[in-house]
């Protein structure tokens, strides 16, 4: 009379399946928790990154007003105008190419200084790239010229432009080698990078970083980049 549901009650009781289901859940949460993980180290690791870079490089620690802005553009261009970041072999990501024009500042961004900030920090490197011959790249800070490099095929050059409340101090760390660009064996197709440091004084509530050059030739043959750019003393966004 029975006999129908035996199957049924042997299904009922059998928990072979029982443990493949538990290891379904259990990977679903273990997932979930790496996700939550991630989301709260992320900014962290960040933050340790930059410190390290700073450490490498032999930069000291920064006990002023205000807080460090370091960018090495691996996350992108965020707030930049004018040019993207790109990888470029043997070199890791910069911002660029950046191609010429006039001389007139074509990349931009703008920082919120600290309010209690009387001093306002910046430096990066500048990357010549390529053919370029007796042509230059201009620093701006709010509008005015401070600074610019000029290249003759690999060999460069710092000039300051003396501008009130602005100190800029440059210096050429590698030349006539090859860091990117068109990464072409030829004698007149070589690279340049120069080490950049500007001091604004009593900078006020914000500042405007600009570049701009007057290279005359297609990006690919002539062009500048911007790397490990950092500035101190910015107000928190928050």
């Amino acid at each position: 009379m029975f006999a129908p549901l035996t199957p049924i009650r042997r299904f009922v009781a059998d928990t072979r399946g029982a443990v493949t289901v538990d290891y379904v859940v259990i990977t679903a949460a273990a997932v979930g928790l790496g996700f939550a993980v991630n989301e709260v180290l992320f900014g962290g690791m960040g933050v340790l990154a930059g410190n390290v870079n700073e450490e490498l490089g032999g930069q000291p620690g920064y006990s002023g007003p205000g807080l460090v802005y370091s960018d090495g553009f691996d996350n992108g261009a965020v707030g930049w105008v004018g040019a993207d970041a790109k990888k470029m072999f043997g070199v890791g990501t910069v911002l660029g190419p950046i191609a010429g024009g006039s001389g007139a500042q074509t990349v931009t961004k703008v920082f919120d200084v600290a309010a209690d900030a009387t001093v306002a920090t910046i430096s990066f490197d500048l990357l010549s790239l390529d053919s370029l011959d007796n042509e230059s790249g201009y620093v701006y800070i709010g509008d005015q010229v401070v600074g610019y490099v000029t290249s003759e095929h690999g060999v460069s050059t710092f000039t300051a432009v003396e501008q009130t409340g602005i100190e800029i101090v440059g210096k050429v760390i590698e030349q006539d080698v090859e860091l990117g660009g068109m990464m072409i064996e030829q004698s007149w197709s070589r690279d340049s990078r120069t080490s950049i440091q500007i001091t604004v004084n009593n900078p006020g509530d914000s500042i405007k970083f600009g570049f701009g050059s007057d290279a005359n030739q297609d990006i690919s043959d002539e062009s500048f980049a911007i790397d490990n750019f950092t500035m101190q003393g910015l107000a928190d966004p928050a």
